[in-house]
């Protein structure tokens, strides 16, 4: 995990794709999938964090990696399950930024195909932390998913998605966020907004 966070630090989004091709992102996933597999301890938490963290290197404005980002068993099969897996509070912003980087690199399409792989879901659980900069992370998410949908559904359509959010409690969760003055990140309102 080291040798291929430490590889792709500083690189150019080319070269990162490089490393992505010759199965950097592959490796990752074996280790974030082994890891999850029986009782969670302190190893399997810093090998997971160490994952997130050489994931997220690789795919930060790095849109050309999205194909292999997607497919079956691949990084984000091994994110979603991670955050259905971890206990609310032991969820932490390395493990959001993997999913974040794709998500803003992606396009429309792509942004549909998170959706159908359970980003949404995942999301919602992740709006219940107590701590904001999760909070940050998961808004910007969603603002993002859900702004791309509404986009593919066309103008004066209502978006798909905001039955599902109804329903799942994603949107009442988005305004208790925008009303609650609690918060010192502004940019977590502006996001749930």
């Amino acid at each position: 995990m080291k040798s291929i966070k430490k590889e792709g630090e500083w690189k150019s989004s080319q070269e990162r794709k490089k490393i992505v091709e010759q199965g950097g992102l592959k490796e990752i996933c074996k280790v974030i999938h082994s890891s999850l597999e029986g009782e969670m301890n302190w190893n399997k938490q810093y090998l997971i964090q160490l994952g997130c963290e050489a994931a997220s290197i690789l795919l930060k404005d790095n849109e050309e990696s999205f194909p292999l980002s997607i497919e079956s068993g691949g990084i984000i099969d091994q994110i979603i399950s991670l955050l259905n897996k971890l206990p609310i509070e032991n969820i932490k912003k390395i493990h959001l930024l993997p999913l974040f980087h794709l998500v803003d690199s992606s396009n429309f399409e792509q942004k549909k195909n998170l959706v159908e792989k359970g980003i949404l879901k995942v999301m919602n659980k992740t709006m219940k932390s107590q701590f904001e900069d999760i909070l940050l992370y998961s808004t910007n998410i969603l603002l993002f998913i859900i702004y791309s949908i509404g986009e593919l559904e066309g103008e004066g359509k209502p978006n798909p998605l905001l039955k599902e959010m109804e329903k799942d409690g994603t949107l009442t969760k988005l305004i208790e966020i925008f009303r609650n003055d609690k918060y010192k990140d502004k940019d977590i309102k502006a996001w749930a907004a």
